[in-house]
């Protein structure tokens, strides 16, 4: 039986769209947030924790993130790649980094819920440390 043939092309179109909707997402969820905190934000370069080794997906979506915000608001994003213990050493930074929004951290299914959850009580990292921070605190 013949397969039809798979059309690269159309994956790639469908790539970038994707791309494009993600980083316009972010964008918007930045540009809000700015926008709460008032036009001072960022005064300095924000650290983009990613839990993973470089070359991967998650740094690759990570640093088309980090070059989309530069570019946005005008401040460098540090992507800081941290690929050790399955993402918990990056998760245990990010979760006691100052909560003052100049610490991102890029995770997943992994990172947020299994790995802590499987730990179980012993992990700091579990996801109920981990809040979005209000602009009014």
């Amino acid at each position: 039986m013949l397969e039809p043939k798979h059309n690269h092309e159309e994956d790639v179109t469908m790539m970038h769209t994707f791309l494009r909707g993600f980083l316009l997402a972010c964008a918007l969820c930045f540009c809000s947030a700015a926008t709460a905190l008032g036009a001072e934000y960022p005064q300095r370069p924000v650290r983009l924790i990613i839990p993973f080794g470089p070359g991967g997906a998650s740094d690759f979506g990570g640093r088309l993130v980090a070059a989309g915000l530069s570019e946005l608001l005008g401040q460098q994003f540090v992507v800081d790649n941290r690929g050790s213990a399955s993402g918990l050493i990056a998760t245990e930074i990010a979760v006691r980094a100052q909560p003052d929004g100049y610490t991102l951290f890029l995770g997943n299914v992994n990172t947020m819920a299994i790995k802590p959850c499987a730990r179980g009580a012993r992990s700091s990292t579990a996801p109920r440390r981990c809040r979005p921070r209000d602009a009014s605190s």
